[in-house]
């Protein structure tokens, strides 16, 4: 991909704000060592939601662009964010509670006490994966936006 880094480096940043925004905005009341893991998935899987885009459509000609690289792509995405993204989040999170409940029932150190810190940990990691990929791809699609070549409708 042509100019990967950047797309890499805009996704990682939209990612990581739009983790960062949601843990903030839906996640009232959290303590912030989970809000920190949320962010580190955002802001990790945001980039590779920037470079997702090419993954479908790889840019082996300069006019590479189709669905994946659309303004209809951009809509769907984004509808499916603002339908199912709170949902899924706090699903995540609380089976995140859950495993810090079960955590609590051990011994502090033990084998089973750092296993449900590692499940925990992982779930809180990937609620804020999920709003960091969409991020990442929005974020792909509207760089994409501004070049000469920009972006098909369909």
């Amino acid at each position: 991909m042509p100019r990967r880094r950047t797309h890499v480096r805009v996704g990682a940043v939209s990612g990581a704000v739009s983790g960062a925004g949601l843990a903030a905005y839906r996640s009232v009341g959290q303590r912030p060592w989970p809000r920190l893991i949320e962010i580190a998935g955002g802001g990790a899987r945001g980039a590779r939601g920037g470079c997702f885009p090419d993954v479908l459509e790889p840019p082996y000609w300069p006019g590479h662009r189709g669905p994946a690289h659309s303004v209809s792509a951009l809509v769907l995405i984004g509808r499916v964010v603002y339908d199912k993204l709170d949902e899924w989040q706090a699903t995540l999170r609380r089976h995140a509670d859950r495993c810090a409940e079960k955590r609590a029932e051990y011994e502090p150190g033990s084998l089973l006490a750092m296993a449900w810190a590692l499940a925990e940990a992982a779930l809180r990691f990937t609620a804020g994966l999920l709003a960091g990929v969409a991020a990442g791809y929005i974020s792909h699609i509207g760089l994409d936006a501004l070049t000469p070549a920009g972006i098909t409708l369909i």
